[in-house]
Formats: structure tokens, sequence, C-alpha cells
């Protein structure tokens, strides 16, 4: 299954995404709770598109997810100059 998802949840306007991976603060130094809650909100997913919205730890939790389960994963970055997200995918 494919999901679009951004990184954290209110953090910038993402249209067209089925929810966030964290929808709660989070506590950057708990790296494995981290882990574990993307590993959690992946389940079942092959394909995800990505917009990353801040907190390097998160992405990088979800990045280590993707990778563990072979999660084909492309990250979405905003560009400011032109007002929209740019692919990058993670091989």
């Amino acid at each position: 299954m494919k999901r679009k998802l951004t990184l954290c949840a209110g953090r910038h306007f993402t249209p067209g995404v089925d929810g966030s991976v964290f929808d709660h603060a989070v506590n950057p130094l708990d790296v494995e709770r981290l882990e574990n809650e993307a590993r959690f909100v992946l389940r079942g997913v092959t394909e995800l598109d990505l917009y990353v919205t801040g907190l390097t730890v998160a992405c990088v939790a979800v990045i280590n997810a993707c990778h563990e389960r072979n999660i084909q994963l492309t990250l979405y970055h905003f560009d400011r100059d032109r007002g929209c997200y740019y692919p990058q995918a993670v091989k």
C-alpha cells in the first residue's frame, strides 16, 4: 500500500496527505520510541511519500523504519522560492 504522510502534524501546510507519522509533540531525545512509532504507523506500507517538516531525528527514525521494512521512500522538501514541494528518492 502506498501512503502520503507528513513527518510531524501541524508544522506546515501539506495538501493531499493521508496524515502524519507523528501526530503529537515528539521527544527528539527518545530515538527508540520514535523508531518504534514509525514502525507501527508504517505497518503494511510498501511505498511512502514523506513530506519532511523538520526534526531531523524524527526523519531519520522514519528512514530507518523504511529501510528495515524495504519500504520505497521518497522525501518531499519545501522550496520556499517556488512555494511547492520537490522529491528526493532515498535509495
